[in-house]
């Protein structure tokens, strides 16, 4: 329980607080559970589907302060209005789902480039809070979480799943594609690698607490394996979500109103 503790601990660096308002990065968390669970709910073609999805972030809330925190102690205290805020942030990842496929009905273009960021954002967060990139200087960043390292992993995130794709438009296999991609993102890798210590700044403010951002070579060995393999990882999360999200798409949507 104590390695879950110390896994999540930077989830709750706030973001925002007003009133009963308050914000961490905890509530993005909440807000992608709220388009994960909206998606899932629609592919299995459930009825009532925001009755069930307030019921699933109540569920887990209720779980959470009971049993995860009051008992178990997996994570950290949370205010009462965070609880509250944490539920009407996942109904909105809901409802911005059902904004994008189902009121405006965007187009395949576009719902692949929301899958892109989806994954990238999906996988960059969750990386860059866990692998210890922070700011020396607090002014720079005074939340904890970098958020230069996040944006940057999600445009490479995003850039490797579109190299992917198109390798795939191009009749290459999964397998092809996937070695091709592989290669296309690890030969400029390791040039920078050889000509620069720093992929955001010339200078001293930016540092990861294990190593450079770039410089992999002399990391620790979880960077150096993530430098080296980040397209599988990209690759294979945005396999589970299009297999998710094909079966959303493809579902008519129960009535509403039953």
């Amino acid at each position: 329980m104590q390695f879950i503790r110390e896994f999540t601990v930077w989830l709750h660096q706030p973001l925002f607080e007003y009133g009963l308002f308050y914000i961490d990065l905890w509530s993005l968390a909440h807000f992608w559970s709220g388009m994960i669970l909206f998606i899932g709910l629609s592919a299995l073609r459930w009825e009532k589907r925001w009755g069930w999805l307030a019921f699933f972030l109540l569920a887990f809330e209720l779980v959470e302060a009971t049993i995860f925190i009051s008992i178990m102690k997996m994570f950290r205290p949370e205010k009462l209005p965070d609880c509250f805020t944490d539920i009407i942030i996942g109904m909105a990842g809901g409802y911005l789902i059902y904004l994008l496929f189902e009121k405006w009905k965007i187009t395949s273009s576009y719902s692949k480039l929301f899958l892109f960021w989806l994954t990238a954002g999906t996988l960059s967060f969750l990386w860059t809070g866990n692998s210890g990139y922070i700011f020396n200087n607090l002014d720079y960043d005074t939340t904890g979480f970098n958020w230069l390292a996040f944006i940057g992993w999600m445009i490479v995130g995003i850039l490797i799943l579109y190299f992917y794709d198109r390798m795939r438009i191009l009749n290459y296999n999964t397998l092809k594609s996937i070695v091709t991609t592989w290669i296309a993102y690890l030969v400029p890798m390791l040039i920078l690698s050889l000509g620069t210590s720093n992929l955001l700044f010339a200078g001293e403010a930016f540092q990861a607490d294990y190593s450079r951002l770039i410089k992999f070579l002399p990391a620790e060995g979880t960077k150096k394996f993530f430098y080296l393999t980040a397209p599988f990882f990209f690759i294979s999360l945005y396999f589970l979500f299009d297999f998710l999200f094909r079966g959303y798409v493809s579902n008519p949507q129960p009535n509403e109103n039953k």
